[in-house]
């Protein structure tokens, strides 16, 4: 979980994996997802921990068509170096492992070739791996020594491997605080026998191995890469069986199960929904009323009178947007653009030009009155608008006279702004447009 999604659950007072749990909220996914990848959920995440059970959304496929090749590669991340290459082709007790080891940067190219060797003495293979760093191990090695020949058994597994975990992460759940490999097979019963139990561990080791060139700890890195394989293929056989068992009507009701469907009614109703006990029956009816579609809100108390009254709701009146006066601003004497175009003194509208219209938010002065208006201003146009006084471009909302009055409050009256704002609201919550508004 990223800090961003911890700070979100913090703020919202969710602090545990517990209480994290409890938020999660079954729902059917809408068809028009259908086709689109699932959304993770660390809310179902938690829920499996504490269950300690799988939980599985959606309708997972895993096809394995043709003959299964597990890969596990170990390499220093400093040095850019893969120094071991481990494959176990097949399952059960004819399964065979193969561990290409390098001494030096220099082997590095062999094993790559060594490994490309047996894929092309398997027939159809499909390579299996966990996680991304296999994926970077693949095209670095593209990369630095070429790719296979495009037609060759080796070239279509190298292009097609499956990663477990794509189909692991969004939906299957395990009881486990990571989708790590070590994680994932641990909790399914796999454990690790040898000295060497993760990747640190097998850096120092190698790292002992070129100081003094230890067969032992050769001996436990081999080990230990032959154990990745075999957790692998542990964890690749229990997907296949969960994603077998899911077919099966009905499966999540069996006895015992040790997976729950995600999306299943079961879950949904138990997810929104907990049994309450209390040592006062009354209290469980009350209880059992909350849940009922009329009173979702509050529980009423009823003595027999007749039903309490709803008193109506009284609608706002919506203000008025209608334009109370036009004013035709004066038309230029020339077009800025058309400079042979000249007006006549006595013409009402030299130019035949379409005209631009602004509305403003404006107060007309009265003999005993302000009046609040709003004002159409009309200005003549030829291809700009020209003959426009400055105030309106500085002032896009307000009219002239409203924006001379609230300075005059400011700077003559010297009354506070905010006083002023006040006063100006007030004044227009209190009348609708076109009211006179006497001061």
């Amino acid at each position: 979980m990223s800090a961003k999604d911890r700070k979100k659950f913090h703020s919202k007072g969710i602090f545990t994996i517990t209480q994290l749990s409890y938020t999660f909220r079954a729902r059917r996914r809408p068809k028009r997802l259908a086709g689109k990848r699932e959304k993770y959920h660390h809310s179902l995440k938690a829920l499996a921990i504490r269950e300690k059970k799988i939980h599985i959304v959606g309708s997972p496929e895993l096809k394995l068509e043709g003959t299964p090749v597990y890969l596990d590669v170990e390499g220093l991340p400093d040095r850019d170096f893969y120094y071991l290459i481990g494959l176990r082709i097949g399952n059960g007790e004819s399964a065979v492992q193969h561990s290409l080891w390098a001494d030096s940067i220099e082997d590095e190219v062999k094993i790559w070739r060594d490994f490309l060797t047996i894929l092309e003495t398997i027939e159809n293979p499909i390579l299996i791996h966990y996680g991304s760093y296999e994926t970077t191990f693949i095209r670095h090695m593209h990369e630095r020594y070429g790719e296979p020949q495009g037609n060759s058994s080796a070239a279509k597994a190298l292009h097609s491997c499956l990663n477990l975990l794509t189909v692991i992460f969004t939906q299957f759940y395990f009881p486990t605080f990571s989708n790590g490999l070590k994680d994932v097979a641990s909790s399914i019963g796999y454990r690790w026998t040898d000295a060497v139990s993760s990747g640190l561990e097998s850096i120092a080791w190698r790292g002992r191995w070129n100081e003094s060139f230890d067969e032992t700890a050769k001996k436990h890195l081999l080990i230990y890469n032959a154990q990745d394989c075999e957790a692998l293929i542990r964890v690749a056989e229990t997907l296949c069986n969960l994603i077998d068992r899911l077919k099966v009507k009905d499966a999540h009701r069996e006895g015992s199960p040790d997976f729950v469907r995600a999306d299943s009614s079961e879950l949904r109703m138990k997810s929104r929904w907990r049994s309450f006990a209390s040592p006062v029956s009354g209290f469980e009816a009350i209880n059992a009323a909350a849940h009922w579609d009329r009173q979702k809100d509050r529980v009423y108390v009823r003595n027999g009178d007749s039903q309490r009254k709803v008193k109506p709701r009284h609608r706002r009146k919506t203000k008025s947007t209608r334009v109370e006066q036009v004013i035709m601003w004066p038309v230029s004497r020339a077009c800025p653009q058309c400079p042979a175009l000249v007006h006549n003194a006595g013409d009402k509208c030299g130019l035949k030009c379409p005209h631009v219209s602004k509305t403003v938010q404006d107060i007309i002065f009265g003999r005993h009155s302000l009046k609040r208006r709003l004002v159409n201003y009309i200005f003549q146009k030829c291809r700009i608008v020209f003959g426009v006084d400055e105030r309106f471009t500085l002032f896009r909302k307000y009219g002239w006279n409203l924006v001379s009055y609230f300075f005059y409050q400011v700077m003559e009256l010297c009354i506070p702004q905010r006083t002023v704002v006040r006063s100006s609201i007030d004044c227009s919550a209190s009348t609708s447009i076109g009211a006179p508004c006497t001061i």
